[in-house]
């Protein structure tokens, strides 16, 4: 099928929604009764996965209070348990998703004093990274614990310090195998650092971890490489309403993107996408806020954009030939007869998109995902100002497209609530259409007048060979039609606020993305749903047992069973449904 083919038929595919009943309520079962159900001393940030043991298929949930446990998934019995150490007087908590090389868990976590709440709201003491031996269901005690304690040198002979109070790791960690032909066996991992309740100073580190050199000798030879995004020694002041010259956080959930490039990651072509938060921009003194980076092996930026093209006022401000000049930076551009941005909530009258995203001091940052379209590799970015950009990958300066999938947030009488969270946060999911990619955005909407929930998307070849976007449904659009043409005049505000990553799986055999609205119902609990892929319409909502949901906890789908994380008054718990036979 061609691409112009394609193109005329997404209204056939998206207007299927409007020939049957408004939605088509798949019932859902509980997997695991109420009464078994699993709970935790603190809320679970982390995102369950699957560990395909020797015995039996297990279930590892890491608690936010410092705790990895294996469950039972058909019965969500605890198998067994490891907890984080921490020194006399603290106590430990995980918030970002570990990572598993081979048979043991490479586990992020920080310390809070002992008495307090282990929420996100408590100040850590220290940042630690620690490994789990899940073969033998213990701390592997070939990797002693390893404090995070960096001194980075910047230009003006200063240093940056890290700053345990100011962090946090949220991201998912994520790992490349050893180059091919070396002696390691283990490879490294990767740990992100965003601020720790946006009080300056923070910045932004990246860490490359040597699982082999630490193995071999000890925690001294652990840390391999060191990203600092804002390398700047003097933030100036100190506080929730400092000014932004620091900043430049990874905050996002879903972490860093591997491209394994051509050997499955065992190659020198192997890189890191990753995405930079709020913070203040300057090229010329490697200040990379609101920017995606590709990295290579030791988190090295190999070439950023052409010196000569982005100097003077163009370092913090860039104009169009510095942005299509960089290789492996990409900052936000409009494409020409787009329009400045002029959202209701900031004034950025006769501002540039870069400068009116550095007023809105947008966070946090979102994971792109890479696409191949007939052969061809691009990388689709969505950014908290509710657009979408598909970029190439020989120059993350080509910009292909920037389509717009969520309104400026607030309106008159409706002031935006969260003006810093924007409207996209996670990272999108992926699918295909007739052998096209398939992009599924999550938006949200902090007001009471704009619509918000996923975006489909199609990246597609046009006429003039160029790559871009057509938009095949929306489904607060979608949900607004079929009510209309049902006599109801008005849809509900779904979206309010930051949802989970969606996450593609099935529902009676139909393709559908499961994502959980935080907070949705009247009463406060989360609401579990289903889009269908081919026409976005509501094919499953189930409304959580208990709690909001947890935005950063994306949903476990297994075939047709799907495990959610919620919280309430700080105690974490597990749902498990699975689709029922018709």
């Amino acid at each position: 099928m061609t691409a112009r083919s394609l193109v005329l038929l997404l209204p056939l595919f998206a207007s299927a929604c409007f020939v049957d009943r408004i939605y088509d309520d798949i019932p859902l079962e509980r997997v695991w009764g109420r009464a078994q159900s699993p709970s935790f001393a603190a809320c679970v940030f982390a995102t369950p996965q699957i560990y395909d043991a020797i015995s039996e298929p297990t279930m590892l949930v890491a608690a936010g209070d410092g705790v990895v446990l294996a469950l039972d998934p058909l019965s969500g019995a605890e198998l067994w348990r490891v907890s984080m150490p921490a020194p006399d007087g603290e106590a430990p908590m995980i918030v970002a998703s570990p990572v598993r090389v081979a048979e043991r868990l490479v586990v992020a976590y920080h310390t809070v004093g002992a008495g307090e709440a282990r929420t996100l709201d408590t100040e850590p003491l220290r940042h630690r990274v620690a490994v789990v031996d899940l073969a033998n269901r213990r701390l592997d005690p070939a990797f002693a614990p390893l404090e995070i304690a960096i001194d980075k040198p910047v230009s003006g002979g200063e240093t940056v310090s890290f700053a345990p109070a100011r962090q946090l790791a949220r991201g998912q960690l994520v790992s490349l195998p050893p180059r091919r032909g070396s002696a390691a066996s283990l490879g490294t991992a990767y740990v992100s650092y965003g601020s720790h309740a946006r009080t300056q100073p923070w910045h932004g580190w990246l860490l490359e971890l040597d699982l082999d050199a630490w193995l071999a000798s000890g925690t001294a030879s652990a840390i391999s490489g060191v990203l600092l995004t804002t390398p700047e020694a003097d933030c100036d002041a100190v506080g929730a309403d400092a000014n932004t010259r620091c900043g430049g956080g990874f905050d996002g959930g879903a972490g860093p993107l591997v491209l394994p490039g051509s050997d499955d990651g065992r190659g020198d072509d192997a890189r890191l996408l990753v995405a930079v938060s709020n913070g203040e921009l300057d090229l010329a003194r490697s200040r990379y806020a609101n920017a995606l980076l590709r990295l290579r092996r030791g988190v090295e930026l190999s070439y950023a954009c052409e010196p000569s093209l982005c100097a003077g006022s163009e370092a913090t401000d860039p104009k169009e030939r510095c942005l299509e000049s960089c290789i492996d930076v990409h900052l936000p551009r409009l494409l020409p007869g787009q329009s400045p941005p002029r959202p209701p909530s900031v004034d950025c009258t006769g501002l540039s998109l870069l400068a009116c995203l550095g007023r809105l001091d947008l966070a946090p940052a979102v994971t792109p995902v890479a696409i191949e379209a007939r052969g061809r590799q691009a990388i689709v970015w969505p950014t908290p100002d509710g657009h979408v950009s598909l970029l190439g990958t020989d120059k993350l300066g080509t910009l292909y497209d920037r389509a717009r999938v969520a309104d400026d947030c607030g309106a008159s009488g409706d002031a935006c609530s969260d003006v810093s969270a924007g409207t996209i946060a996670a990272q999108p999911a992926l699918s295909t259409l007739e052998g096209w990619p398939l992009v599924v955005v999550s938006t949200f909407m902090p007001d009471k007048t704009h619509a918000a929930g996923l975006s489909a998307l199609v990246v597609v070849e046009r006429d003039d060979g160029s790559l871009g976007f057509t938009t095949l449904w929306r489904s607060a659009d979608v949900e607004a039609s079929l009510l209309a043409a049902a006599g109801s005049t008005t849809a509900p505000l779904r979206f309010r606020q930051r949802p989970t990553r969606a996450v593609i799986g099935t529902a009676r055999d139909a393709s559908v993305a499961w994502i959980v609205d935080i907070g949705a119902a009247e009463s406060g609990r989360g609401n579990l749903l289903a889009m269908r892929l081919r026409d976005g319409r509501i094919v499953v909502e189930q409304p959580l047992g208990q709690g909001a949901g947890v935005a950063s906890a994306a949903p476990l789908v297994q075939d047709e069973t799907v495990t959610v994380s919620s919280c309430v008054d700080g105690k974490g718990h597990l749902e498990r449904y699975r689709v029922t036979l018709p």
